[in-house]
């Protein structure tokens, strides 16, 4: 008898809209020269883990992007807006440090998302699988989504 391996999931990160990767306005993110992927266009401030995780990466001098590895090995990465690695410190809050063990849900980066809209930034969040060769990517959810709640990516 065969066993047909299932799909894993991974959460909204994010209260907002999903977007698939190739919408996104910036050539990186939209022609996955990072990995597969997808992005929330989002209506709230607070980023959450999108699984339970290992940090990574979290840059003090600008928390606009944090990594992570799941328990399937799996890394990943979260990037927070278009072109805001020069955004002023106190726009985002980082909650986790590097070494930190998170559970699904658990926030990681609040950030002033009217300070987006007030300097005509592009606050759309992409959440993109930097190991796709060996995890990829098998159905994608575009929709309203509720953070921790809806499901918004498959992978094997």
């Amino acid at each position: 008898m065969f066993f047909k391996k299932k799909n894993k999931e991974l959460y909204a990160f994010v209260d907002g809209e999903s977007v698939e990767l190739e919408h996104v306005p910036d050539d990186v993110f939209s022609q996955k020269m990072m990995g597969d992927g997808i992005a929330i266009q989002p209506s709230s401030g607070c980023v959450v883990a999108p699984c339970d995780a290992r940090i990574t990466l979290a840059n003090d001098e600008s928390s606009h992007a944090i990594g992570f590895i799941n328990a399937d090995g799996v890394e990943m990465l979260i990037h927070i807006g278009l072109d805001t690695f020069a955004c002023k410190k106190d726009v985002f809050k980082r909650h986790v440090h590097i070494q930190d063990h998170v559970k699904a849900g658990q926030p990681l980066i609040s950030f002033d998302l009217a300070y987006f809209k007030e300097h005509g930034l592009k606050d759309i969040i992409m959440l993109v699988i930097v190991d796709d060769n060996q995890h990829q990517v098998q159905r994608y959810y575009s929709k309203a989504v509720k953070a921790n709640e809806d499901v918004i990516l498959e992978y094997k």
